[in-house]
Formats: structure tokens, sequence, C-alpha cells
């Protein structure tokens, strides 16, 4: 018999529960934050990404560049593109995939990103999260691991809805297409109905049609709208996937957020007009072979009431929206594509009273975290479960990495990466006031700017180094200069300078622009980096570190070495393991992040 063993808590400065595509963007563009010390928990073995809808034909309806990190730091080592020169495969991709990046290798590329990351931990599921008095939450997992941390940032996905009459019957003859692949319900020479049309059911429709070998004996599309309608891929409709837009919609009335979401359904529920084609054809192609290898009907404005099961078949009552008449369908296996919906997880179920909601689930701020009745300083953060609040993007890839940056800034309680001020060709802005500003903070930020971190560490925590790092790094990275990235020095490093500035100019100049150059090309670079030129474009190369950096950037090795894949200093140690009490420095320093040609110093 399996025994809980109870351990010492562990401290940190925040937990990340879950591990899908969100939090693996927060794991990822965390890790150059030495001062930060995080840990995700994932219930599963290694990374999965919608395995029972893993279709060999589906392909990503956004474009590969809003990957984990790129959006925010192009210049990341996680990079989609990074990936695929690792793999020596760039060319080849440009070329194949002129239509976008598939599902299956999304899904690889998440898992790779996975595999450099020490901070997640793989087969650790949480049990609870709790109160630890005033100070901290608890995050206790089922083999008796125990964390605390000031903040929790929930990432455990959506789930699959369907109507209750059909949960009842959920299994092989009733399942719903987030199932497929792991059910794989027997369709051959059956009579099947697919109910839902958005992008999976049409993957769903399109999957069993083109199978010869498994072929229905009859296929039924069930839509409740008056067609089979495509994706609203326009260029004013993505704007609506713009960080400024977030901002603007978090400020309508609830009211007026929900029609605004009723209406914008097809810029993120349609169908991909090259599915729609490909869908088109097979069925053509079947009618030309031979219009009896398998059935089909597309039935448009027609509503699914109920199903029964009765002597061996399901029995589908059917509303007909347009005739206003109720009809009876006979199948032999019901897939329902019908969406997915944010649940409460059963998790947080110790604090549920303290939070508070609205009519779709938690009452959200604009910077993600929650509303709710807490100690001071304690913050619960949501991942994809605030689209009633911040707006149709927010179950889809489009603003991943943006999302966990934002994040990341208020956990850190200061500006670690830039990301305000995003360029839009519609004017989001509301009474005059910029998109950032709310309830009185500072571009969606809590002003964390004191000279003593005291006050943001996590309960118990006496020191500023990632979690379980050694001070066994090479010469000048002792201050946080972390993978080779140089050291600037925060604003309260600047204030706490008993000489004040190095020299006369503006705060402002000496943070952003110098003779006209950004901050980050003028020649304070050491080592000869002159005016961003060529020989200044070696980030990974500081102290003779290796490992940290983008595939091909400042690389003096060889033509066709390998490039090092070490990782592990950010990784935290195992359950059970405790802290080093070795001191470090209060201030962070030594981090800069790069947004589209420019660098924030921390």
């Amino acid at each position: 018999m399996n025994r809980r063993t109870r351990q010492s808590p562990q401290e940190c400065d925040f937990i990340g529960v879950g591990v899908g595509p969100a939090n693996l963007s927060l794991a990822a563009l965390s890790h150059p934050v030495p001062w930060l010390r995080g840990v995700f928990m994932e219930r599963r073995e290694q990374f999965q990404w919608h395995p029972g809808l893993m279709l060999p034909r589906a392909q990503l309806q956004v474009s590969y560049l809003k990957d984990l990190v790129t959006l925010v730091d192009p210049t990341s080592r996680y990079s989609f593109l990074n990936y695929l020169a690792t793999q020596r495969r760039l060319y080849r991709f440009l070329v194949a995939s002129r239509d976008g990046c598939s599902r299956q290798e999304y899904e690889t590329y998440c898992r790779w990103v996975a595999a450099e990351l020490r901070t997640i931990r793989w087969g650790c599921q949480v049990e609870g999260v709790q109160l630890h008095g005033p100070a901290a939450f608890e995050v206790r997992t089922v083999n008796g691991g125990r964390f605390r941390s000031r903040t929790v940032v929930v990432g455990t996905g959506r789930t699959p809805a369907m109507p209750d009459f059909a949960r009842r019957l959920r299994g092989s003859r009733v399942l719903h297409s987030a199932d497929l692949l792991t059910v794989n319900p027997r369709v051959r020479a059956k009579d099947v109905l697919v109910v839902g049309a958005g992008q999976s059911a049409a993957e769903t429709f399109l999957h069993l049609s083109c199978d010869d070998s498994q072929l229905p004996k009859s296929l039924t599309w069930l839509s409740s709208g008056p067609g089979f309608q495509p994706l609203d891929d326009s260029p004013f409709t993505n704007e609506w996937f713009n960080p400024s837009y977030v901002g603007y919609f978090h400020r309508l009335s609830p009211a007026r957020r929900e029609g605004l979401l009723r209406e914008q359904r097809l810029a993120s529920n349609g169908i991909s007009q090259s599915l729609l084609q490909a869908i088109y054809r097979r069925l053509y192609d079947l009618d030309v072979q031979d219009g009896e290898r398998m059935r089909h009907r597309l039935l448009t404005s027609r509503r699914l009431l109920g199903l029964e099961e009765r002597n061996g078949r399901v029995l589908a009552s059917v509303h007909d929206l347009d005739l206003d008449r109720t009809e009876v369908l006979r199948c032999d296996v019901v897939i329902c594509a019908t969406g997915y919906t944010s649940d409460f997880p059963a998790y947080l179920e110790p604090i549920r009273g303290r939070f508070s909601f609205t009519g779709r689930g938690f009452d959200v701020r604009e910077d993600y975290s929650v509303r709710w009745d807490a100690p001071a300083g304690l913050q619960l953060f949501v991942q994809n479960a605030a689209e009633h609040t911040h707006g149709v993007a927010d179950p889809n890839l489009s603003l991943l990495s943006w999302r966990s940056a934002r994040i990341l800034n208020a956990l850190a309680g200061q500006e670690v990466y830039d990301i305000e001020g995003s360029a839009t060709t519609i004017t989001w802005e509301r009474d005059g006031r910029p998109h950032s500003q709310e309830d009185g903070r500072s571009n969606g930020r809590e002003a964390l700017w004191a000279h003593d971190r005291k006050d943001t560490r996590p309960y118990g925590q006496d020191d500023d180094r990632p979690y379980g790092r050694e001070d066994d790094r090479p010469p000048g990275q002792a201050n946080g200069q972390a993978y080779g990235r140089e050291g600037r020095r925060t604003r309260c490093q600047e204030e706490a300078q008993p000489n004040g500035p190095e020299d006369d100019r503006p705060q402002d100049r000496q943070d952003g622009q110098a003779n006209g150059r950004p901050q980050d090309r003028r020649d304070a670079q050491p080592n000869g980096r002159k005016n961003g030129g060529p020989e200044g474009r070696r980030d990974a190369q500081l102290n003779g570190r290796k490992n940290g950096r983008p595939y091909g950037q400042g690389d003096d090795r060889p033509s066709g070495q390998e490039v090092s894949q070490e990782v592990g200093q950010e990784g935290c140690p195992d359950e059970g393991s405790q802290l080093t009490d070795t001191p470090a420095p209060r201030h962070p320093s030594g981090i800069r992040v790069r947004r589209g040609g420019r660098r924030v110093a921390l």
C-alpha cells in the first residue's frame, strides 16, 4: 500500500498549477529571471495538448509566430523558429508549411521547450490549495509534497462541455470530440452523428470521411447555425487579438462584454477556409467515386434536444429551427464537438468562499489576478479562464506570451517585460484614457519599487536567488547576470547609489536612448560591443557560457557543432529538499529582456 510521506514545506516566489501552453509560456518567460523562484506542477508524465484531437490533418488557426515567447521576447531560446533551427528543419518548414503549422508539430515544439525547463514537476498532482496563516498559500500534492508561496497561477485549462443528457451517456457510443483518439469509437459501417459547427467538428468530420478502411455507413453533420461558417480572419477583426483591445474590453460593462462576445463568435469559433474547402472536395470525390460508399448529410439550423439509448443504438432528438418541428435520428455513434468550459478547479475548494464571481466565472482584474477576500500581498492569477472579462482572444493562442508576460510583471511587482503601448489601426481608448490604466495602478501593475524586497518575497524566504540555485556560477554572474546577459541596474539600484546617476543626463535618457540609439546599442557594452554591430551579438558568450542562447546567435564554435542544451540553473530541488541559507544580493540585476529590438533593464 502506498503511504503518503509528509514532507517539509518548500518556499518559492510563485507556483504554477497545470502545464499546458499557457503555463509553459510563463515557465519559459520566467527562465531568464534568476531572482524569481517558481515551480510548476503537472499531473501528467509529459506535455500533452488535446491528445484526443491530435488528428493528422489538423492545423493551427494562428501564425506560428504566436508561440510561447516570440511576441514578447523575439530573441528567446524557446521560440518556435529556434526550435526549427535546432532540429535543422527551418528551410524545409518554410517550404512545406505555406498554410501554417500543424497541431502535431506545435505539440512537439512545446515538448521540446518543456524538456529544457527544470522548474516543471511532471506526475505531480495538486490535491488542494489553502491559506497558511495570513502570509502564504500552501499547495499540497497527492504524494505528500507541500509548497508555500505568496502567488499561485492557475493554468489547468478548460474542460470539454457537453449537454447533461449527453454527459450521462458518455462512453464508447457518446463522446466528446476531445476523446476521439483516446476512445477510438468503432465507426466502420456505422451511422455516425457529429454535433457542432466549429473547427473541432469540422476536423472530426474530415477525419472520419478520409479513412477509406474505416468509412462509416453514413455520416451526418449537425449545425445549430444557418450553415457551416468560416473563421473571420480579416485584418480589422484581428485587431480584437491585439493587447490594446484587451484593456479596452475589460473596462466595458458586463452586459456589453457579453453582447460583444456573441457578435464576435466567428472570430474564434469559425472554421478555417482551407478546412472547409478540403471537406467539400472530399465529399465531392466520394460522390464521384461511388455515392453509396458513405452517405453523408449536412444539416443546418438543427439543435440537439436529447439522446436516448435503445436496443443498442442511440436515438437523437433534433429540433428543426427553420420549420419548428422535431425529428429523430438513429445513430450508432454520437460525437459532440460542443466546445469547452472553465470549471472551478476542485483543488481550490478549501478557499472557494473567498472569491468574487461574475455570471461566467472568476471576477478577473486586468492583470489576470482574481478579486477575492485575501490577506494583503497574496495573489492568485488565472490563465485561459477570463474570456468573459478579457475578450474573445483569451482562450486563443494569439495572446499567449503577452498574457504570461503581463502576469509575470504583476507577480514580480515591476516591469520584467516591456509589453505596453502595442500599436493598433483601430483606436481603442475610453474617456480619453490610455488602455493600460485601471484602478489607480500604473500600467496595470502595483507600484513595488521598494529599496528592500522583503515586502515582495514569499513567506519565509531568506534568499533572493532562483529556487535551488547555488553560488557556483562563473565569475561575473554572482550579481544576477543570468545566461550570459550583462547586468544593468534597476531603478531601485539607481536610487540607492550614494553618488546618484553616473552622469548628468535625465533619468529617462539613461534608461532609454543615448545619442539617438537605443540604450542597448550604446558603447556601454563590454568587450567591444559597438552600436549593436555583429561583434556585439554575443549574449550567450559572457564568461565562457555556452548555453542559453538562441541557435546561431553569436556562435564562435565550428560550423555544424551541436547547440548546447545545458540547463538547470533555474531548477527546483526535488520534493523534500531545502533551500540554501546562503545570503544573496537584495536587488535583482543583470537581466536584459528584449522586445522588438528594445531591452528592459531590471
